[in-house]
C-alpha cells in the first residue's frame, strides 16, 4: 500500500508521511512512537504561527539552535559578563580558579578566568593523551561565535 501525502504543500501532512515511512509512531519506535508525536505537535504551533518562506528560515533556525542548548548570539567574556559558575569545589581546589561558563556548558576555565578553552574544540592528533596529561586545551578568544 502507498503512503500519500497532499502535494498542495501541506507540511503537517508531509511530515506525518516522512514519520510513517521513518517508523517514528509506531509504538514499538523510540518511546513508543512519542518522538513522533512529539514533532507533529511542534509542526502543528509553527504552521499555526503562518510564517513565510523567510520568518520560517529564522524561526527554525533560533529554534534548532535553542532546543540544543546552543546560543543565538556570540559569547562574551564571562569575566566581564558575570555568566560563569565556580567549579573549584567539586576538584578541591582553591575557589575561583576553576570556572564554567553558564552559556557553552563544554567552556572552562583553569585560572580564574585569564584564558578560557572548550573541551569540545578542535581536537589534533593524539589530542587525549595530551588531555589525560592536563596538557591540552582549544583556547578560545571573545566573542565566541
Amino acid at each position: 500500500m502507498a503512503l500519500k501525502y497532499k502535494v498542495e504543500g501541506n507540511m503537517l501532512s508531509k511530515a506525518s508521511h516522512e514519520l510513517v515511512i521513518a517508523g517514528a509512531l509506531n509504538p514499538e519506535s523510540d518511546y513508543g512512537g512519542q518522538v513522533g508525536r512529539d514533532v507533529l505537535q511542534l509542526l502543528e504551533v509553527f504552521v499555526e504561527q503562518g510564517h513565510s518562506g523567510g520568518s520560517s528560515l529564522l524561526v527554525v533556525d533560533a529554534f534548532s539552535k535553542l532546543a540544543s542548548w546552543g546560543n543565538i548570539t556570540p559569547i562574551r567574556n564571562p569575566m566581564l559578563t558575570g555568566e560563569y559558575t565556580d567549579m573549584s569545589r567539586f576538584e578541591g581546589a582553591p575557589a575561583r580558579t576553576i570556572l564554567k561558563s553558564t552559556r557553552k556548558s563544554s567552556l572552562f576555565s583553569r585560572d580564574g578566568g585569564v584564558t578560557w578553552f572548550d573541551v569540545n574544540g578542535p581536537k589534533r592528533p593524539w589530542w587525549w593523551m595530551r588531555w589525560l596529561r592536563g596538557e591540552y586545551r582549544a583556547y578560545v578568544s571573545f566573542p565566541l561565535a
